[in-house]
């Protein structure tokens, strides 16, 4: 056994030593204790998740979905050593939400573990669910990973995540002391019956959309850079690329000032494509794009450019070679993201459009659940909170918006790159809420025929 893999064991064995031995010392506990303990570890296991998904948010939100092209190692280990991630930003991000992600998976499990030692046995189904739940958006975590950011993996990791979020806030409230000291009581209001459903509903269709815009606008491609350093070593007078792969391919070119560049692409030695076109000094653009085109497995192909051309790219999804006569290199691919509006402003405007639905329905709920906090403190308080929440969520929405926008023209922020993720996990956090307030109007009150 090589040293990682004995890092590897080692570090796995240490995690379950501890797991075991939490669950022993939990069940050597009172039933009171036991009691305590069991919803404190859920409430921080529901805080841990909301965690894990403004992370996973700013995974996205920085670009860094294939910081590393294999799961669930990353480069091939488990748990690479500090120096192999933690000082470039998108294996940063990458990393530490899989890291989380692994941590809320033992805490699940320890959970589950704990609730078959507790008074209430329903807890041990719903732990089972819950763990259920989180392997399945593992799954699709790892699913993004292996179709390259896929827009329905992505979405479907992060709709589950929030729907984990949901029933963790939902477990964690019924755990209470203070909870479980409700008694239900009649009341008549046909509202407490249908708002709260309709509101969960309409707050998840409105998540379902975002994630979905979020996710079809993100565009991956792999990236081969080469700059004048590289030419000059690779070619005298000459700057050429050479390959043989198929998939469709886009190239584009950086100039130091106005200039027109001209472009051969030849197949098999013949040439196919001629294009002559003026191109503007833009660096914030990352280059102009010159052509996009398919190559097929069976033809070598060859684009040949001019010296008005500083720095070329060929956008792609293979590995290429770089030849000039009998010099070769292999570049080495990184994947770059660009959000991608076109196509997807349909999609945009539903979800603005649904967004003006979530804000009357989430104002009448919260202040329908106010009113109602003489039968029960918790429904006012949750109304409070689910109105600020919703204030939070459309000033964050803006920003987000704002984003989106400037990012049309590689405009990168840092500040709104934090503040769009926390809309999204602000989003989570608000279907939590309204999944707990649904709890609390299920378990408080009764119709009076059916008290009857």
């Amino acid at each position: 056994m090589d040293a990682e893999a004995l890092k590897h064991w080692t570090i796995l064995g240490i995690l379950l030593t501890v797991l075991a031995g939490a669950s022993f010392i939990f069940m050597k506990q009172g039933s009171e204790k036991r009691e305590k303990l069991f919803s404190k570890l859920a409430g921080f296991l529901a805080l841990s998740t909301l965690f894990l998904i403004f992370v996973g948010a700013m995974v996205a939100s920085t670009r860094a979905g294939m910081a590393f092209m294999d799961w669930p190692t990353s480069n091939g280990l488990i748990w690479p050593g500090l120096d192999k991630w933690v000082h470039q930003d998108d294996m940063f991000w990458e990393h530490i939400h899989r890291l989380i992600a692994e941590g809320v998976g033992y805490l699940s499990i320890c959970l589950l573990i704990w609730s078959f030692f507790t008074h209430d046995k329903k807890y041990v189904k719903v732990c089972s669910w819950l763990l259920v739940l989180i392997i399945l958006q593992g799954i699709f975590g790892g699913l993004t990973v292996r179709r390259m950011t896929a827009w329905w993996t992505s979405s479907l990791h992060g709709i589950v995540a929030q729907l984990v979020l949901a029933a963790m806030t939902v477990l964690y409230m019924s755990t209470r002391a203070a909870t479980k000291q409700i008694k239900k009581q009649v009341d008549d209001d046909s509202w407490l019956r249908t708002l709260p459903k309709v509101v969960c509903a309409v707050v998840f269709i409105q998540l379902m959309l975002g994630a979905s815009f979020r996710h079809k606008t993100k565009q991956a491609y792999f990236n081969s850079e080469v700059n004048d350093e590289q030419i000059a070593q690779l070619a005298s007078g000459e700057k050429h690329l050479s390959f043989a792969v198929n998939g469709t391919y886009m190239l584009k070119v950086h100039v130091d000032k106005a200039n027109d560049v001209q472009v051969q692409v030849f197949a098999d030695g013949k040439l196919i494509e001629e294009i002559s076109k003026a191109v503007e000094a833009d660096e914030n653009m990352g280059g102009a794009e010159i052509l996009s085109f398919d190559a097929e497995a069976t033809q070598q192909y060859k684009i040949l450019l001019n010296d008005a051309v500083k720095q070329f790219h060929l956008v792609g999804r293979k590995q290429i070679e770089i030849i000039a006569g009998d010099k070769s290199e292999k570049m080495d691919f990184s994947i770059v993201y660009r959000e991608e509006l076109k196509g997807n402003v349909l999609l945009l405007m539903a979800h603005i459009a649904f967004a003006i639905v979530v804000t009357i329905f989430v104002l009448l709920f919260g202040m329908f659940l106010m009113k109602k906090k003489t039968e029960m403190a918790a429904l006012g308080k949750l109304g409070r909170w689910l109105l600020v929440t919703l204030g939070l969520q459309i000033t964050l929405g803006v920003v987000a918006y704002v984003t989106v926008s400037e990012r049309q023209n590689n405009h990168y922020d840092q500040t709104k790159t934090i503040l769009t993720s926390a809309h999204l996990a602000n989003g989570a956090l608000l279907l939590a809420l309204c999944a707990a307030a649904l709890y609390f109007c299920e378990k408080g009150f009764v119709k009076s025929d059916e008290k009857a």
